[in-house]
């Protein structure tokens, strides 16, 4: 922010003699001040002229000298009175009119009469009156246009002020109104303004050209503090009502108010790397009148504390902070207790915006109805953001990019975007850069938003709990525009190391409700006592793809609308190079227009505790389609009014228990897992009731069913079919009843043994009728013990052995259509 033009070197000071005090003149002339800086954008390079009124590089008169300069044109009178202060015991002053003096000074010895007060105290401070507490007090009143208040440190006795102070009234408000400008240059050791309240109109002299401001500080060093002043200009060529350029040293700004202004707020450059600004209890409201303005912009490499603030009714950003040196001199950003609200400058209009290096730490913060992003975060440094409300912004809520860790706790950020403009609620990014940094969210809200409610790139861990995001909106047909109610690790280069996710609410979003890409291991669980659920979404309620290992439990994934091939309540994809598993536990996917749950996988599937009802395709489909065995168990699962109830295909070993499928219109349980090695298959304690078919297991290997009955049934009840191999077959309290073709069916290589069997009045329906069981097992042996074959539609039992190898044992058959009598004689043995 630097500027080729260059301050004025000297201003004269004339002095007099007076009646009282002989005439005694010195001039000396300081260095000149250095080049300025460039301006910043928004912010034209600061004037190289000042008025006539600077008070700079002259000698230092004797006390009791001076006179008004010649050069100085009053154009209009304050009703300002009283400026004072003290050099040792002596009291000084200068007032309006005459007789008017304090108690303790002497009109014209050590009071004096001017329609300028203010420059006429400076005038006697220059001639050696320098006040030996450094400060010069201005009094109750209404100082005029031509009255300004121009301090340039270069003089060695102005050099010497530490502060101007004003009159406070009880009630903290200021009593001294300056209706013109101030202007503060070249001071080296500090400089305060307390209790001023500056309204700088059209006709104020202006200490420097159009890109100066109301309230001027350029080239100070020291700490620079502002309290209970308020400045506003009506003059639209101000660009900067407080204007605070090349400072070298630290700012404090408490209980300051910059409203109202035609063009910017507050504008703050330092030219240094250690120290800090610090700003309280103020607000920069309502700039940008007549101008695109910000309210407050901070262009430093040092830290910044800020907090109790409103930065809000500004044309541009309501807070800006930017560094002046992108990649060096970290330093912490702390911001608290503030407000940045409808700040709506058309592409500009963003409630805060931060371009920082170091640490960030965002806290109890309102940051909404902002023209475009609520918060723009570009950071190199962790970021931390707590207890905040950002909603109803035209762009996104919430913007993180940052090569740092990212924490958020306590966010609401509802509502971002618009009919024409994308907005997520959270957009975080810190993928960038080769160390892996971690997100943690704990406690938030992103809902309503005109895009993905949260979406975020990591490489590293990413952890999230207690987050809600339901009812955002599809935006535009770019990924993260999408409306997901959560999007983690969308693209590959974004895809976090791991995903740990607990007690996530994502419903009624236009796409998925969760999607997780993962280069590692994902986990979504709840606390006791709590349930994660992903309804009603356009797409799915879950879809996770993981290259690592994928656990979900306590999840209700009901009435998602996705009814593409692929789409489910829940999917799950690890099938892209390492071999991990899949577990599920305590899990309710119904009423999905596709699958209730799909899961592809190179590595074991686990399931326990499954409902899936009402499911226009499969309620539980599981594809394993690597080389090696991926076992498969499921257990306490209920699965009714689906298509299939369970469809899964494998090359590895398939345990199910206490499965429970009801009313699929197509198998209630289908398992393949003959395409590889000989795998068994182990079913028992299942009950499959009114489906179009009842159970099918293709296998190489042994398979063996246990405690389940098969009923009412519109194919088969029980299907085995193993194919070439030698696969042994164990059959063991089974009951099928009702089934319109085979009450059970096994194709076997290997032996056959069927034990505590029941099968009544199958193959009752249709043209032609059914046996109870049919076994086909050429050259094998067959075993039927303690079973029970009752009014099936043709044979009791029919077996097909070529060796004729068959034991029976204690059956009982009776009622059979083809074949009626004596027990065991209703077997057709081929």
């Amino acid at each position: 922010m630097k500027s080729n033009r260059f301050l004025p070197v000297f201003l004269a000071f004339l002095f007099a003699f007076t009646a009282l005090l002989l005439p005694v003149t010195a001039n000396a002339s300081a260095p000149p001040p250095p080049e300025q800086p460039a301006a910043p954008l928004l912010a034209p390079a600061a004037a190289g002229k000042a008025t006539e009124a600077s008070l700079a590089n002259e000698g230092s008169p004797d006390v009791g000298a001076p006179q008004p300069l010649e050069q100085l044109q009053i154009r209009a009178s304050g009703s300002g009175s009283d400026p004072w202060w003290k050099v040792g015991s002596q009291k000084y002053a200068t007032v309006t009119e005459p007789g008017a003096c304090p108690e303790g000074t002497i009109e014209n010895v050590t009071c004096w009469v001017s329609s300028t007060p203010i420059r006429e105290a400076l005038i006697r401070i220059a001639g050696d009156l320098v006040p030996s507490d450094r400060y010069l007090y201005i009094g109750e009143g209404i100082y005029g246009v031509d009255d300004e208040l121009a301090i340039d440190g270069s003089h060695p006795n102005l050099g010497m002020l530490r502060g101007v102070i004003g009159e406070m009234a009880s009630d903290g408000t200021s009593m001294t109104r300056l209706e013109t400008a101030i202007s503060i240059q070249n001071m080296k050791a500090g400089f305060r303004l307390k209790g001023l309240n500056v309204i700088s109109g059209e006709e104020a002299i202006l200490p420097i050209d159009t890109n100066g401001g109301a309230v001027y500080f350029w080239n100070n060093a020291g700490l620079l503090t502002l309290e209970d002043v308020q400045i506003q200009s009506t003059n639209s060529a101000v660009e900067n009502a407080l204007y605070i350029l090349d400072h070298y040293g630290s700012v404090t700004l408490n209980r300051v108010r910059v409203d109202n202004n035609p063009v910017n707020g507050a504008l703050i450059d330092t030219d240094v790397t250690s120290g800090t600004i610090k700003i309280t209890n103020s607000t920069f409201d309502g700039n940008g009148v007549t101008l695109p303005g910000f309210g407050l912009w901070l262009d430093t490499d040092l830290s910044v504390a800020i907090k109790d603030i409103s930065a809000s009714r500004n044309s541009s950003y309501g807070l800006k902070i930017e560094r002046e040196h992108p990649t060096e001199f970290p330093h912490n950003i702390a911001i608290s207790n503030s407000v940045f609200s409808v700040n709506q400058g058309t592409g500009a209009g963003f409630g805060v915006g931060l371009f920082t290096y170091g640490t960030l730490t965002l806290e109890n913060l309102v940051v909404d109805d902002n023209g475009s992003d609520g918060m723009f975060i570009e950071n190199r440094g962790n970021v931390t953001i707590k207890n905040s409300l950002v909603i109803d912004n035209q762009g996104s809520g919430l913007v993180i990019l940052t090569n740092g860790n990212i924490a958020l706790s306590n966010i609401t950020a509802n509502q971002n975007g618009g009919d024409d403009v994308v907005g997520a609620g959270a957009l975080l990014d810190n993928s960038a850069g080769g160390t892996l940094r971690k997100v943690s969210i704990t406690r938030a809200v992103f809902s309503g938003n005109h895009g993905d409610g949260l979406y975020l790139l990591s490489r590293g861990k990413v952890i999230l709990k207690d987050l809600t995001a339901e009812d955002n909106i599809a935006g535009g047909a770019d990924a993260w525009e999408g409306g997901d109610g959560i999007d983690i690790g969308r693209m590959p280069e974004g895809a976090p190391a791991s995903v740990t996710l607990t007690n996530i609410l994502a419903s009624g979003n236009a796409v998925n409700g969760l999607f997780v890409a993962s280069v590692g291991k994902v986990s979504l669980s709840a606390a006791a006592g709590c349930t994660n659920a992903f309804m009603a979404n356009g797409l799915n309620g879950v879809e996770i793809r993981a290259d690592g290992a994928v656990s979900l439990s306590r999840v209700i994934a009901d009435g998602n609308l996705g009814n593409g091939a692929g789409q489910a309540g829940i999917l799950v994809v690890n099938d892209f190079s390492a071999i991990a598993p899949v577990w599920l536990k305590d899990i309710s996917v119904d009423g999905n227009l596709h699958h209730g749950v799909s899961i592809i996988s190179l590595g074991a599937i686990s399931i326990t505790g499954m409902h899936a009802d009402g499911n226009a395709a499969n309620g539980l489909q599981l594809d394993l389609p690597g080389a090696a065995a991926g076992a498969v168990t499921i257990k306490n699962a209920v699965l009714q009014d689906n298509q299939t109830g369970i469809y899964l295909v494998t090359r590895g070993k398939v345990v199910i228990n206490s499965v429970r499928a009801d009313r699929n219109a197509g198998h209630a349980i289908d398992v393949d897992n003959s395409n590889g090695a000989a795998s068994a298959i182990v079913l028992s304690n299942a009950t499959v009731f009114g489906n179009g078919s009842g159970i099918t297991l293709h296998s190489l290997g042994v398979v063996s069913v246990s405690r389940v009955a098969t009923d009412d049934n519109t194919g088969v009840g029980l299907e085995v079919i193993a194919a070439p191999g030698a696969g042994k077959v164990t059959l063991k309290q089974v009951t099928a009843r009702q089934n319109d073709r085979e009450g059970i069916r096994v194709e076997a290589n290997g032996a056959v043994l069927m034990d505590r069997i029941t099968v009544m009045s199958n193959g009752l329906s249709g043209g032609e009728g059914y046996s109870g069981i049919v076994v086909i097992a050429p050259a094998q042996t067959v075993m039927i013990r303690n079973s029970l074959a009752i009014g099936n539609g043709l044979h009791g039992m029919r077996v097909d052995n070529d060796l004729a190898i068959l034991i029976q044992s204690k059956n009982s058959l009776v009622g059979n259509d083809a074949c009626g009598g004596e027990p065991d004689a209703d077997v057709l043995w081929e």
